[in-house]
């Protein structure tokens, strides 16, 4: 606890405002983390205010003591805030974000690109390994393009202003600190407005992760690209005098805006307005509810609709059941075609681009009830509840041949199994396309729906595809129920140490994948009869 008191002062001395409704909280097992405090008495309704942080206090490349010698490229990125992180950490209380970065760790070491090489055997064969290798990549190509080249330009200015002696700078600039200083960056930045692109927000970053969140980060996103203001600063009158000008050159007898009509924040009300639009709000997503059971339980924001594996590797954990989550079978798929020496085409008729795995690794910036697949019900429990909220409501990004936490197969990886079973050109598209909302929605409907030979060719390769990938996981077959089992062992997070925290999120990742797989294919076999 002692550890929030400098927090405190900070969001004191920035004008930080957070509702009495909350309480930030730290634990050595846990880090920071916000509870409901004592001051809710009844529900927090959907809409209230419970947090409001000035855009003054936001860390990024444009706020920080690098902000003149980064470039305007990298201003609004996340190179930037990560360059802008790293100078403002090494400044330490010459830092005007010192009380705030201390509370930072160093190295989010519990992300998966931090693991020993013995620890990422276990998720051999998962989703998870091919993202992390992208996003090292991804990583190793930012460091050689942009943060190399920017240290080797700007050595003598930087260390004069960071006061670094040649031992201290070498250590700063190499690309393990990058490393480490973009594990922390990436897993806390937001996107902010047109001015500051990507920003630190003190306050925000505080609220950990559910697939069902309690509260929403909320910025005027258009402002002024050169000052930031809400309002029509001198930069905007300027564009209209501007304007006005050529107007007036190319055409002396055409109308003009009045400048009279320009909003100018002169007055009180207005000076208010503008002050209240250039901060970052903390905002009720939906109706909060005390509960008798849990009065002060924690209060959650959503990082985004993303896979498990995507939240271990930019996060650093694993979430069992997520609702967003997916396997991807693009691997396997690939192979087949090797095999078959078919050519992977970029795209598809319906003018789908390929994927790449890297495109979604997170740096550069996701249900309850069972799933177990022991009856026809289980299958189809996806159609009430979360209708809409699969593969129509989370449009794919590139083509991520997948398959949902339902078993369901969704349009890209239809696709493509439809190419490789080689359909002719008087093939009824639109039937095969019937045929996936059958098998998503009740493949026993097939018991009375004529299916055609392409569907049951295209499902076998499904079947092929999910037998090679549960093969590639050199775990002896073990299900996903027994995955549960092992893990239920260690039912309480805090006593977790880092090691078996890391164990935990790799059990997780396979229980998932294996549940998916199972799920997909009950989905098959029960579409085709297999028994």
């Amino acid at each position: 606890m002692e550890r929030i008191p400098p927090f405190l002062n900070f969001l004191l001395e920035n004008k930080i405002l957070i509702s009495l409704l909350l309480d930030i909280t730290y634990t050595p097992a846990r880090g920071y983390h916000v509870l409901l405090s004592s001051e809710a008495k009844s529900t927090v309704k959907s809409g209230t205010l419970l947090a409001q942080i000035p855009k003054s206090v936001l860390l990024g490349a444009s706020s920080s003591v690098l902000s003149n010698i980064v470039p305007d490229e990298l201003q609004c990125s996340l190179v930037g805030v990560i360059l802008a992180y790293q100078a403002e950490r090494e400044l330490g209380d010459r830092s005007p974000w010192n009380a705030y970065l201390a509370m930072l760790p160093k190295r989010e070491g519990s992300c998966l690109t931090f693991w020993s090489g013995e620890e990422k055997e276990w998720l051999n064969g998962t989703d998870a390994m091919d993202i992390v290798r992208a996003a090292d990549a991804d990583l190793d190509e930012m460091y050689d393009r942009a943060v190399g080249p920017f240290y080797e330009a700007n050595r003598d200015i930087i260390c004069e202003m960071l006061s670094m002696d040649d031992a201290v700078w070498i250590k700063y600039k190499s690309r393990e600190a990058f490393f480490d200083a973009a594990s922390v960056v990436a897993a806390r930045c937001f996107e902010i407005d047109t001015f500051f692109g990507l920003a630190l927000c003190p306050v925000a970053d505080l609220f950990n992760h559910s697939d069902r969140e309690d509260i929403h980060f909320e910025s005027q996103f258009e402002v002024c690209e050169l000052c930031g203001s809400s309002g029509a600063c001198e930069h905007v009158v300027q564009q209209l005098i501007d304007h006005v000008d050529e107007r007036e050159t190319r055409a002396p007898d055409s109308e003009v805006p009045e400048l009279e009509e320009v909003d100018t924040g002169g007055s009180d009300s207005e000076s208010e307005d503008e002050e209240t639009n250039d901060t970052c709000d903390i905002v009720a997503h939906r109706n909060i509810v005390i509960s008798q059971r849990e009065p002060r339980r924690e209060v959650y924001n959503s990082y985004g609709q993303l896979s498990s594996a995507r939240l271990l590797v930019k996060y650093g954990f694993a979430i069992r059941k997520n609702r967003h989550d997916f396997i991807s079978l693009e691997r396997e798929l690939r192979t087949l075609y090797r095999e078959a020496s078919m050519r992977w085409n970029s795209g598809s008729d319906d003018g789908d681009e390929e994927m790449e795995l890297g495109d979604e690794n997170g740096w550069e910036d996701e249900q309850d009830g069972s799933m177990r697949p022991e009856s026809d019900d289980t299958i189809n429990e996806c159609n009430d509840e979360d209708e809409g909220e699969g593969e129509d409501a989370d449009e794919e990004k590139g083509e991520e041949l997948k398959i949902d936490i339902y078993g369901r197969v969704n349009r890209n990886l239809w696709i493509r199994l439809l190419e490789y079973s080689r359909p002719s050109k008087t093939s009824d598209l639109d039937s095969l396309f019937t045929d996936l909302g059958i098998l998503n929605s009740d493949p026993r409907q097939f018991r009375s729906h004529a299916m055609s030979d392409i569907t049951a060719n295209s499902l076998k390769i499904l079947l092929d595809l999910i037998d090679r990938r549960w093969k590639s996981y050199k775990d002896g077959g073990i299900t996903s129920s027994e995955y549960d089992f092992v893990n239920s062992r260690e039912t309480d997070d805090l006593s977790l140490t880092a090691a078996e925290s890391k164990k935990r999120n790799a059990l997780i990742i396979l229980a998932n994948e294996k549940e998916m797989l199972e799920l997909a294919k009950a989905r098959c076999e029960r579409a085709l009869g297999i028994t």
